[in-house]
């Protein structure tokens, strides 16, 4: 049941983000990133049907801080390079710009797997079911 729940909290945060008019608020971004429970597996689900959405909300929820405690740390161990990966498999240019540019900042502020993760997932080697929960 909670499970459900916050998958459902992320999907309607990666609806809002794709939805310009309804783009989440500093403050339910902070929400978010402060929530306990591990959503990488989510947002690795969500990346699958629509990655736009779901590299905007990666984003947001690692911001330019670098670090914002569990949620990111869930996030780089389990899901970034899902929703990266994700993001560079779309027909759209500018959105597989965009995953590289970001695979590229995140790298150097110190994600010096994340290009090897991202490309184990684009040679099939990992997926979404293996972001753990």
């Amino acid at each position: 049941m909670l499970d459900d729940f916050i998958l459902d909290e992320v999907k309607g945060k990666v609806a809002r983000v794709a939805d310009p008019l309804l783009f989440p608020s500093a403050e339910e971004v902070e929400v978010l990133a402060a929530e306990r429970h591990m959503i990488g597996k989510e947002l690795a689900q969500a990346s699958a049907t629509d990655p736009a959405a779901a590299l905007a909300v990666l984003k947001l929820l690692l911001g330019g801080h670098g670090d914002r405690g569990r949620v990111a740390f869930d996030l780089s161990r389990h899901a970034i390079p899902v929703v990266i990966a994700n993001a560079m498999l779309s027909s759209d240019g500018d959105l597989k710009n965009q995953a590289e540019a970001y695979m590229n900042d995140l790298g150097a502020r110190g994600n010096l797997a994340l290009e090897d993760q991202v490309q184990a997932v684009l040679e099939g080697k990992v997926g979404v079911d293996d972001v753990d929960e």
